[in-house]
């Protein structure tokens, strides 16, 4: 590399922070899970294989789906998702699980309590272009609400979507991520429709309505 001309000042590199030993660990756990094969997200959950593909979804030895969370270091752990229950790995903490379905750039980030709400917000909504979707995990953490407002900004998102269940801990989350982006964001508050208490179980809902054909819609009607 060439000298620095003399009288201007010589400029170090800042030496990236060195990962700690426990974020190794979960990194090398996180990379033995294999890409999502089972079928619980589809026969299940009702999505569209290649929205499971999109997501980037792994899955452990005991075939939960996984969704990975990251922070401003990097992965920091990961959702665990099965037929009966959803989960966080019993290493790391909360951070983002940030997904996109397409390369246009961020309008807007549609917010939501695990990855596959966000995901069946996607399918029920028809995937609309330049929006991102994020999941909190279950839990709503301070050090998460900076990221979302770091993750908006950085992408030049112009309005947050916030898809949250219609119950106590949903409006709790909304109020919350409401009140912390005010100012930053446009805030659009899109609750998961009654009777339903989920995007997943609107999802399979509608499902179940396009299966019994025009007959039950027109009863419906």
């Amino acid at each position: 590399a060439p000298f620095p001309k003399r009288g201007s000042p010589e400029v170090v590199p800042e030496r990236p922070t060195p990962a700690s030993r426990d974020r190794v660990a979960l990194f090398a756990r996180w990379h033995c899970l294999e890409p999502y094969l089972r079928g619980h997200l589809t026969t299940h959950c009702g999505l569209d294989p290649d929205l499971v593909t999109l997501s980037q979804a792994r899955q452990d030895r005991h075939g939960n789906a996984c969704f990975g969370h990251f922070d401003r270091d990097g992965l920091c752990g990961w959702e665990e998702q099965n037929a009966q229950s959803a989960g966080f790995s019993d290493a790391g903490q909360r951070g983002l699980a940030l997904v996109r379905l397409d390369k246009e750039p961020i309008k807007q980030i549609v917010v939501a309590e695990f990855a596959i709400d966000a995901l069946s917000w996607a399918q029920l909504h028809e995937r609309p272009a330049a929006t991102a979707y994020a999941s909190l995990g279950g839990r709503l953490e301070p050090h998460q609400i900076d990221l979302l407002i770091k993750a908006a900004r950085k992408d030049g998102a112009r309005l947050l979507v916030l898809g949250t269940d219609t119950n106590s801990a949903g409006n709790d989350f909304a109020t919350r991520v409401e009140r912390a982006v005010s100012g930053q964001a446009a805030v659009l508050c899109d609750r998961v429709p009654l009777p339903h208490a989920s995007w997943n179980e609107a999802l399979l809902a509608r499902a179940q309505t396009k299966d019994k054909g025009p007959e039950h819609r027109r009863v419906r009607a």
